[in-house]
């Protein structure tokens, strides 16, 4: 047998393909190193990204609750403290590491009011059907109570946002319905919304009861931002890689409704905030200042990150430098309920 010979027609030289493999080594690597570059960039502005969400909802948390400081209380904390505090914002400051804040008001609806037996008095809206809460009343019934929280005796209640009183005892009428000993009487008459007459009030139709609670922000170890309140069980991470936690102070010492021009300068401006109160009750302004950074380092910004010179009445080393990026967030939130 024999084979033909093909003319013309070869294979590659091992040089041939010692050249291609090389050219294709090149190709991936760079490939890969492009690959590197834009993962290192996108962990990067997730981390940037991270850090201005997280960082902005703890702050915006912070002064949400500034705002509502007071709201429930009594008209005299030093009379009705509540949980021992007698004014709606006291804090600790440090000028070495992060303040803390603790700040009192009633934030957490936890039903509305109703009376035991559901003995209502006067026909507010004309219909035929008594539908006011009488006053003068030792025991109030809260509907709709409940949730995951319970009540004790001691703790602090707003009814409607008006009247501050303590609870000395409670009985759970069923589910969703207590009887609440109180300490001090109704003060005044409270309509509640019946279309139906069944006594009941309407989804949303009876006055609100709150509880009147502190609640306090720190930071850890760790730098989580911590949130604790008074009946939570666990202590809840607010925001991580928290780096500072500073608060600057502005009071109103003779109560004429004006923040004092401590500095002379015949305007309120950012030199009258201070970090030492005689009486935390005269606080009428907060400024709050909340410093994060990325959990990770940014390679390509080695040597170029590094902490404001000052927050507040706090230094910081501004010679270190690192690769984090951070976000400084400051606002001055006006205490409404001082």
């Amino acid at each position: 047998m024999r084979f033909g010979k093909n003319v013309g027609q070869r294979g590659f030289t091992l040089t041939e393909l010692m050249v291609a493999l090389f050219a294709g080594m090149i190709l991936i690597a760079a490939s890969y190193a492009t690959f590197i570059a834009q993962n290192r960039s996108y962990v990067a502005q997730e981390g940037v990204s991270e850090v201005n969400t997280q960082s902005n909802i703890a702050f915006s948390m912070i002064a949400n609750d500034i705002k509502m400081a007071g709201f429930g209380t009594s008209d005299s904390m030093n009379e009705h403290p509540v949980n021992g505090l007698t004014a709606p914002v006291t804090f600790t400051d440090s000028t070495t590491g992060t303040d803390t804040v603790t700040i009192v008001a009633g934030y957490r609806l936890i039903g509305t009011l109703g009376t035991p037996g559901w003995s209502l008095t006067e026909d507010a809206d004309g219909d035929g059907n008594n539908d006011t809460v009488p006053f003068n009343l030792n025991t109030i019934r809260i509907y709709n109570a409940g949730g995951n929280l319970t009540l004790a005796a001691n703790d602090a209640i707003s009814i409607d946002g008006i009247q501050f009183t303590t609870v000395n005892s409670v009985t759970v009428v069923d589910a969703d319905e207590w009887d609440v000993g109180i300490d001090d009487p109704t003060a005044s008459p409270y309509p509640i919304l019946d279309i139906t007459g069944d006594l009941v009030p309407d989804n949303g139709g009876g006055r609100p009861v709150y509880l009147v609670e502190n609640v306090t922000y720190s930071v850890n170890a760790d730098g989580e931002l911590l949130r604790t309140d008074t009946k939570n069980t666990s202590v809840p991470v607010v925001a991580e890689n928290v780096e500072d936690l500073q608060f600057g102070y502005a009071v109103d010492s003779d109560e004429d409704g004006a923040l004092d021009d401590v500095d002379a300068s015949g305007v309120f401006d950012q030199g009258d905030f201070v970090y030492a109160v005689a009486d935390p009750s005269t606080i009428g302004a907060v400024r709050v200042n909340v410093l994060a950074r990325t959990g990770q380092q940014d390679p390509n910004q080695q040597g170029q990150g590094h902490l404001p010179d000052a927050i507040e009445n706090r230094d910081h080393d501004e010679t270190a430098t690192d690769g984090f990026k951070r976000r400084w967030w400051q606002s001055t939130v006006k205490v409404r309920n001082d």
